[in-house]
């Protein structure tokens, strides 16, 4: 069974390309066009994955990440945010994205970014997550390792 990916972009041509290159690459993909239907999407539909622009009309991908992560139900997804401003990178993470990607980025980084995030939530239940975040709320950022991507680092969830 393939992941399913829910993508957030208000920019036509971002959103068919990477539709396209995601479902080629075995991914069942949801497009949206702004944060607030991201989040009305993802309200009634389970996803593995969220990969979702940061500047976007009626609701912003920070506003849309924070929400997310106050949600019982999508705390535990993976989220990637994307931007062309590598300082919004650093605000997406501080909200609870766990990847960012600078714009333009490497399809090679994306879908590597995209592979590290889900085989880092796989073996991780909702439940650990929704724990670690409620004691110890994110707010350390990793640099980029490599040009345009930041990973966040979550504490282990206690037994």
């Amino acid at each position: 069974m393939s992941a399913a990916i829910l993508v957030a972009d208000d920019h036509d041509a971002i959103r068919d390309l990477l539709s396209r290159v995601l479902t080629n690459d075995g991914y069942a993909v949801t497009c949206v066009v702004d944060g607030a239907e991201l989040l009305t999407i993802s309200a009634g539909q389970t996803f593995d994955l969220v990969l979702t622009d940061l500047s976007m009309p009626k609701v912003d991908g920070l506003t849309a990440i924070r929400r997310l992560r106050m949600d019982a139900n999508s705390a535990h997804l993976p989220i990637i945010a994307m931007s062309a401003d590598l300082f919004t990178g650093y605000d997406a993470l501080t909200a609870g994205a766990n990847a960012f990607l600078e714009k333009p980025f490497l399809l090679d980084e994306l879908l590597g970014t995209i592979t590290h995030a889900l085989r880092q939530t796989r073996d991780i239940s909702p439940s650990h997550i929704t724990q670690a975040l409620a004691n110890h709320p994110p707010t350390g950022v990793t640099l980029p390792r490599q040009r345009g991507v930041a990973w966040k680092q979550f504490p282990a969830a206690s037994e």
